[in-house]
């Protein structure tokens, strides 16, 4: 556990965990559920999987209920964590689960001697861009496609 005591907008109480990989995190299936609803949303880099067993994750329970949370992934030859997945439960949305988890993780990230948080996000997903520059990250490059059938 990394808090016990994190208030919400709500005035509600989460506390917030931490796991060096999958297997034990118990947010695994809030986010798969969540994955789930960016692609019927086409938020997604059609359906590929951006997270294994071996990602980390942060998140947020209320009454030993996830929430929240990030996985992500260390790139340590870059000194990178790259966000995977951003994930909310949609009854929780607009609680700032969010951003308690992302403050972690770059607690983490200076902990660690990392110097950058990254994240690929769709142009369409408004929220979510909302949702990285409230905590401080900047478009820096585009990715440009084009769909050849």
């Amino acid at each position: 556990m990394l808090h016990d005591e994190v208030i919400l907008k709500s005035g509600k109480i989460a506390k917030l965990y931490h796991h060096e990989d999958l297997r034990d995190a118990r947010a695994v299936p809030l986010m798969l559920r969540t994955y789930a609803e960016m692609i019927d949303k086409g938020f997604n880099i059609r359906y590929g999987l951006g997270f294994t067993n071996d990602s980390s994750m942060i998140w947020a329970e209320v009454d030993n209920v996830p929430v929240g949370g990030i996985c992500f992934v260390k790139w340590g030859y870059s000194k990178t964590h790259w966000i995977a997945l951003s994930f909310t439960d949609p009854a929780w949305r607009g609680e700032g689960i969010n951003y308690h988890c992302h403050m972690e993780l770059e607690q983490l990230t200076r902990e660690r001697g990392f110097l950058y948080i990254a994240s690929l996000v769709s142009v369409n997903n408004l929220p979510r861009i909302k949702s990285c520059e409230r905590v401080g990250l900047q478009k820096e490059f585009y990715r440009m496609s084009k769909r050849i059938v």
